[in-house]
């Protein structure tokens, strides 16, 4: 009887075992071992692993720990508790292992041996791994840094980057990381660059933001006018500016295999390398906020006047930099803007003449800041004073002001296109066939005028002449009356002169 009830609570707790996510994997005369599920934890984080104990006990049971097959060492971190479970506080990558546990249990005449196998995973790549406070606590040292598909920089603070494997020129490279709020990567110091080449895929290398496109041998990182850049890794005899004794070797690419940088032409096609900050939000950039007709986007990239023209350009077919006519335009960018920022409005042909880039909307809507602009007239072109040619819209508190300055500065700027048509391809066809179903109603309604139009004229016609020809009757009897009417005058008055003859006489 005693032997019948240790098999129920044996098979009821092997049952009730299946559903808590370990299997038996032997099963012989006394002796039971089992397979618990992959445990999975990340470093930092705590984990207690318990055995498996099917059958009855009364506290005589015996319990050992291995680990990787070896006899287990404790310490303060890693610690077998009374209850015969394995406590292990914040976990580092080599706690990554097999643990067996063995339960030798006299009273339950058995012997369970549990497998468990647990798994420290280190941080994700959009993760930065946080320096550990202490080894006793269960906080996961990883942080969460860039969204998902943005690897973080070690060696920077708020730094993310992509890959992308497909072959560009520099200038198309660059435009792709503008289209998704980024720009080609910049690099500072050796740990960030070592990184950087890390990710790379092929031998050939990727684009990074480096150039000297403006001024010979000046570098600077994408479209900034200037740079305190002291970190420089270059390749042997590089910057070599050679390509057939053409100098036209602008723009920089990184080799995997050492990291170190070589100039090359700038149309060459190369993989490249985006950066974003850790508060990069991919939804603010993907969307495009709209109002009537048009819609605007705000860039983050830093940019001269001009360049930020060229890329609004390109980004899509109908866009150009913001044109700011009307107050409520004006209103929707402030909502969009944190700093200083491009808008369209410009008078480089002209001193005071102002006028809208990309736009042919009139410039009739203004909102100087007071004061403002404050460079129309006393530029001087001959000492080569460039003056305040372009126009900044500028935050403060809650309002917004327009400031001229300097094209060459560089800020973020505002896009404007049309808005997208909202008609699917199923809308436009059945726009189609309506339109072409009322014109055959409008021709059959046309049709039917004009068929009732000449049927109605007949009709006048008829009338008319019916008419006509009623008059004309009228006429004729008023003329026979006439006549009748003369005709008895005729013979009325001689037989008036014949009685006033018979009685005179």
């Amino acid at each position: 009887m005693a032997n019948f009830l240790v098999i129920f609570l044996f098979v009821e707790k092997f049952l009730l075992s299946v559903e808590a996510g370990y299997t038996i994997i032997y099963q012989g005369p006394g002796k039971y071992a089992y397979k618990v599920d992959q445990i999975n934890k990340k470093i930092g984080e705590c984990v207690t692993l318990q055995p498996v104990i099917n059958f009855p006990t009364n506290g005589t049971e015996r319990i050992t720990w291995k680990k990787d097959t070896h006899s287990l060492i404790q310490s303060e971190r890693i610690k077998v508790l009374a209850d015969g479970n394995l406590q292990i506080r914040s976990l580092e990558p080599s706690d990554f292992a097999y643990y067996q546990a063995t339960v030798e249990n006299t009273f339950g005449k058995a012997t369970e041996s549990t497998d468990l196998w647990l798994h420290v995973t280190g941080c994700g790549k959009h993760e930065k791994e946080l320096a550990r406070s202490s080894s006793l606590s269960c906080t996961t040292l990883c942080e969460a840094k860039c969204p998902s598909g943005w690897t973080y920089v070690i060696g920077t603070s708020s730094m993310c980057a992509q890959y992308f494997a497909k072959g560009e020129t520099w200038n198309r490279a660059s435009e792709n990381c503008q289209a998704i709020g980024a720009e080609l990567t910049t690099i500072e110091n050796e740990v960030e660059n070592r990184f950087i080449s890390s990710m790379l895929e092929t031998a050939t290398g990727a684009w990074i933001g480096l150039n000297d496109r403006e001024s010979e041998s000046q570098y600077v990182w994408n479209f900034k006018q200037s740079s305190s850049q002291t970190y420089f890794t270059w390749g042997k005899n590089e910057p070599s500016n050679y390509n057939g004794n053409c100098n036209i070797e602008n723009c920089v690419t990184m080799k995997k295999s050492n990291g170190y940088w070589n100039d090359v032409i700038c149309d060459s096609f190369y993989p490249f390398v985006c950066q974003v900050s850790t508060s990069y939000n991919e939804s603010d950039v993907s969307e495009w906020t709209c109002r009537g007709n048009s819609c605007f986007k705000l860039f983050n990239d830093h940019l001269v006047w001009s360049e930020a023209v060229s890329r609004c350009r390109k980004i899509h077919p109908t866009a150009h930099i913001a044109a700011i006519t009307s107050g409520s335009i004006n209103d929707l960018v402030r909502t969009l803007i944190k700093e200083p920022t491009w808008i369209g409005l410009n008078d480089i042909r002209e001193a005071g003449d102002y006028e809208w880039e990309g736009s042919d909307s009139s410039f009739s809507y203004s909102n100087w800041d007071w004061g403002e602009p404050n460079d129309i007239f006393i530029r001087d072109r001959q000492l080569s004073c460039p003056g305040e040619d372009c126009v900044q819209i500028k935050k403060f508190g809650g309002d917004v002001t327009w400031h001229d300055l300097g094209c060459g500065t560089v800020l973020p700027y505002i896009c404007e296109r049309v808005r997208d048509r909202a008609f699917s391809t199923g809308a436009y066809v059945a726009i189609v066939i309506g339109a072409f179903l009322f014109a055959l109603l409008v021709i059959g309604l046309t049709h039917a005028a004009y068929q009732r139009k000449k049927r109605t004229a007949v009709k006048d016609i008829i009338k008319a002449a019916y008419k006509e020809d009623i008059k004309l009757r009228k006429s004729e009897v008023k003329e026979k009356q006439k006549i009748s009417f003369r005709s008895a005058a005729r013979m009325v008055v001689p037989s008036i002169k014949v009685y006033n003859n018979l009685k005179s006489s």
